[in-house]
């Protein structure tokens, strides 16, 4: 790690932010969505002020085939235009708005978009920046490419 992230990580630990996301075999703080108890996901988080995020909002309905469903979503933007985009991409998937600080300081994600691939025991089994239905499916596989090339916090 290079001087500036361990600054970097450091002035965040001090205001009591958390400077990683759940590493694997974490709880995953929240309850698996209805129906999906003992199954495995993938949760997203996106922000309406990311233009990746934006770019795989297209990529989401191609993904649940490739995923029997198990995908939810957290969107940093107001209940209305999460409930537009739903309407618009017509998700019969949970998507839920988020705030910056639940995001943050509850789902531990710094940056978007985000994704957590969570096993039937509702714990992490790994985590990732993903930009594209590809990487979201890496994710999920567990490609051994994938962890070195968007492993948080590099570019």
């Amino acid at each position: 790690m290079g001087v500036f992230q361990q600054l970097f990580k450091a002035a965040k630990e001090k205001n009591g932010i958390p400077s990683e996301p759940f590493a694997a075999g974490d709880d995953f703080p929240l309850a698996a969505p209805a129906g999906w108890s003992g199954q495995p996901y993938v949760v997203v988080y996106l922000s309406l002020t990311c233009r990746d995020c934006v770019r795989l909002l297209a990529d989401i309905p191609d993904s649940l085939a490739h995923l029997n469903g198990r995908l939810s979503m957290y969107i940093e933007g107001t209940e209305e235009e999460v409930a537009e985009i739903v309407h618009y991409y017509t998700f019969a998937i949970p998507v839920r708005p988020i705030s910056s600080t639940d995001r943050l300081m509850v789902h531990r994600i710094g940056l978007t978009p985000f994704a957590y691939y969570v096993d039937e025991q509702n714990k992490v089994v790994r985590s990732g920046a993903v930009h594209t239905k590809a990487e979201i499916l890496e994710l999920v596989n567990g490609n051994s490419s994938y962890g070195a090339a968007v492993s948080y916090g590099q570019d």
